[in-house]
This record gives C-alpha cells, sequence and structure tokens, in this order.
C-alpha cells in the first residue's frame, strides 16, 4: 500500500506542473507573446539557431546574451574567444555557448560540461579558416536548458589575425671593427600579416648575438656582434637572421659569406731615439708579438710636442724624424703599428736621454805660426748615449777682423780644428746620441 502511495503522490506532482504550464502558457498569450521551443529531441546546442527564440518576439524565457566578448591570438594557429556569463539565464539553466567569427563565420561552442566555469571561452584553431592580415570579430550566445537561446551579444574589439613573418632577406656578414660582427638584411617580403617589431641575429656557429628594432622608413637593417661574447682571432663566421611580430619568429635567413675576426694589433716595443745627425731622430723599435690577425703593414713613430713624425712600411722598424730641434724644449716619442684593419695604439712615450756633461780641461793655445788651437778632454758624462759631435766657438777681440769674430765649428768626435788670428777665449759645446742638441 505504501508503494501505491508514493505513485499516486508523484503523479499529483506531475498533474501540478502540467497545470502550472498551461497557465504559464495563457498568461503569454495574453500578453501576445509567442514562444517557439526547440524541440528536446534535437537539445540546445544542435538545434538550429535559425529557429531559436531570440529570432521570434518572444525572448521571456531565454537568457540575456553574454558580455565582455574578447578575442585572443592563439599563436599563429587562430583564436581563442572568451566571454562573461549572461546576467539573467531565463526560466532555466545556462547549458551552452555558440561563438561565431566574421568575416568567415567560423564557430565554436562550449557545451554543458563546460559551461560553468568561471571564465567561458573556445577556440577556433584552424589555420585554413582565416586570412592573415585581416581583421576578425566574435560574437557569442548562450542557450538555457529550455532550449531558448539568447540574443548575440556585441561584437568583440576587432584582432588581426597573424602568422610568422617570411625570413630576413639578402643577408650579409664582415668585420666592422676589432673582434666585432657587422650584419647587414634587409625586410621579409611577407610580415605574416602583422609589422615586424625586432630581428635578432646570431653568429655562426655561436657564440654571439644582436638585436635590431624594426622601423617603418627603412627595409634595410644592420647590427654589431660584439667580440665581448667571446668570438675566435683569425676564425670565420656567417649570421643567421630571425625577425619578430607579435605571434613568433621566422625562419633563419643565412650569410652565403663569412668574414674573419680580426683584432688591433699588440703595441711594439722597446722603441730607442738615436740622435746622429744635426735636426734629425733615428727611432727603432721591435715589432709586436701579436698582429691582430692581418699582418702588419705599416709603423708611425711621432714627436711630441711639434707632431713631426716618420713613417715605414711592411715590416721596416727604423724610421728617421726631420726636425730643427730646439735644445732647450722637452721630446717625446711613441711609435704605432698598423695593420689592415686598425692600428695598435701609440706606444708610452720615451723622453730625451739626459744631456751630456760639459766637456773639461778646455785650453786655447797658439802654435808656432800664430794659429789658434783649442784642445779639451771629454765629458764625464755621456747622457747615456755614445758623444758623436763637438762643436767649437770661438770669440775674438776687437783686434780680431769681424770677418772670423765669433765663428764657430762642428768638429767630429776627437778632431780638433783652428784659424789664425784668434783670441784665446773659445767655448766647446757637445752633441750625443739621443734628443738634444746644443746651439
Amino acid at each position: 500500500m505504501r508503494e501505491w502511495d508514493d505513485v499516486r503522490r508523484l503523479e499529483s506532482v506531475l498533474t501540478y506542473r502540467r497545470v502550472l504550464s498551461s497557465v504559464l502558457a495563457l498568461l503569454v498569450a495574453s500578453a501576445s507573446l509567442t514562444l517557439v521551443v526547440t524541440p528536446a529531441s534535437a537539445g540546445p546546442l544542435t538545434a538550429d539557431p535559425e529557429s531559436a527564440a531570440q529570432d521570434s518576439e518572444v525572448t521571456a524565457l531565454a537568457s540575456n546574451p553574454p558580455h565582455d566578448v574578447q578575442l585572443r591570438r592563439v599563436g599563429a594557429q587562430g583564436f581563442r574567444i572568451w566571454w562573461r556569463t549572461p546576467d539573467i539565464s531565463g526560466q532555466s539553466p545556462i547549458v551552452g555557448y555558440t561563438a561565431t567569427l566574421e568575416p568567415g563565420g567560423a564557430t565554436c561552442t562550449l557545451g554543458f560540461d563546460e559551461s560553468g566555469m568561471a571564465i567561458p571561452n573556445c577556440s577556433v584553431i584552424d589555420t585554413d579558416l582565416f586570412e592573415p592580415g585581416v581583421e576578425y570579430r566574435a560574437s557569442v550566445r548562450a542557450v538555457n536548458e529550455a532550449g531558448y537561446w539568447s540574443a548575440w551579444s556585441a561584437e568583440s574589439t576587432p584582432l588581426t589575425f597573424v602568422v610568422i613573418p617570411g625570413a630576413p632577406q639578402n643577408v650579409k656578414v664582415e668585420t666592422s671593427s676589432p673582434s666585432h660582427l657587422r650584419v647587414i638584411w634587409t625586410a621579409p617580403a611577407d610580415s605574416g600579416g602583422s609589422p615586424i617589431v625586432a630581428y635578432q641575429a646570431f653568429a655562426d656557429p655561436q657564440p654571439g648575438s644582436c638585436i635590431a628594432q624594426a622601423r617603418p622608413d627603412t627595409n634595410e637593417y644592420s647590427c654589431v656582434i660584439s667580440g665581448a661574447w667571446g668570438l675566435e682571432l683569425r676564425s670565420s663566421y656567417r649570421a643567421t637572421v630571425y625577425a619578430h611580430n607579435v605571434v613568433g619568429r621566422s625562419g633563419p635567413a643565412t650569410s652565403s659569406m663569412s668574414a674573419e675576426i680580426w683584432d688591433r694589433p699588440d703595441r711594439p716595443t722597446d722603441v730607442r731615439v738615436y740622435q746622429t745627425r744635426l735636426g734629425m731622430l733615428d727611432v727603432e723599435w721591435t715589432p709586436p708579438t701579436e698582429d691582430g690577425g692581418r699582418e702588419i703593414i705599416s709603423y708611425v713613430a711621432t714627436m711630441e710636442p711639434s707632431g713631426d713624425s716618420c713613417t715605414t712600411t711592411g715590416d721596416e722598424t727604423k724610421c728617421t724624424i726631420v726636425n730643427s730641434l730646439n735644445p732647450d724644449a722637452e721630446y717625446q716619442v711613441s711609435v704605432e703599428a698598423f695593420n689592415s684593419g686598425a692600428g695598435s695604439g701609440p706606444t708610452e712615450p720615451v723622453g730625451r736621454l739626459p744631456s751630456p756633461s760639459v766637456p773639461v780641461d778646455v785650453v786655447m793655445e797658439f802654435t808656432d805660426s800664430g794659429a789658434p788651437q783649442a784642445r779639451w778632454n771629454a765629458p764625464l758624462s755621456d747622457g747615456g748615449s755614445p758623444i758623436v759631435l763637438y762643436k767649437v766657438r770661438v770669440d775674438g777681440s776687437n783686434q780680431v777682423p769681424e770677418s772670423i769674430r765669433r765663428r764657430t765649428w762642428s768638429l767630429a768626435s776627437r778632431w780638433q780644428r783652428s784659424s789664425p788670428g784668434l783670441s784665446r777665449r773659445s767655448s766647446v759645446g757637445r752633441v750625443r746620441e739621443g734628443t738634444r742638441l746644443p746651439m
């Protein structure tokens, strides 16, 4: 008997629900509304959208449309559509959504088991459905358990479909400065539907890379891979360049030719300065131990502060600076080596050697014929370089003819010269190998 009571109670509930539905239908009819119900057998997501409730005059039992629709790229493969659930679900819970993309009409759906997520979304992943560079917009509608579809939502902000760009073109590499590689290229023919934002160049083989930002005013680019990456001297490198847009990196573009890394040569060593002739400096040095990966082609020796210099070519390591030297000035000489790419930088300047001391025991005497004759002994110090020349000046008295008064002679070391009719006053100067000439 208890089982029959339960059956009667269930029948009463069902009858009550049928009556309530009839009353509700009459109320709707009295308000001049027409209800179009999606057949239960079809299911809410398989019903013909064109025959759904939002296309009729009746929307009372359908939900409000979804809102805050957003469109995002899924790499270079398609789009993901996000939205917020309707504020009102109608007479029954939301059980699904359909999203569509225009132009083209590509769609995706979100079923009952997924519609409870915090931020509903679905994706359209098919590159054949989209064209790079074209703007797409998304809209979404909801269906509730009773089978009623909402109106379409407002369209999302448009978003351009983008694929990875084509590879850069015309890649070249050269050695631009010591231990550096300069990479040159032009923009790809295809940007993938979105402007190129940057390029990245790599040394091949590694290590080393550089980046160039894309610019709207040019298709020609370059960047320099620094030797600080560890590029090896005398090694040859190619360059590989990639283009980047908002979704990814292009394929590689590699230079057909390579460039060899070179560096500055080391500085020369053991700079030596000699003065063997009046007004001339002979400069010698030892070649650097490292030529920087390229043959040394010249040297330049420079004297300061005058700036006078001399230059050699090839492997010659000696040259002569011609200058009217001032005995009271300080001169310094430096040498720089050059290979075909760069200079070594000047050596530490070499100052002139100390002057020799004055000759000693200077004596002026006359020969039996009356000719004056000057004699002296060598200086106690040669200043660090052999003495090569003496200068003798004789001051005549008033009785000496003007033609021979205050005459000066230059004598080679250990030589003597005399002239008749001169007074007994004389002074002897000295010259030694180096940088100073007393005048």
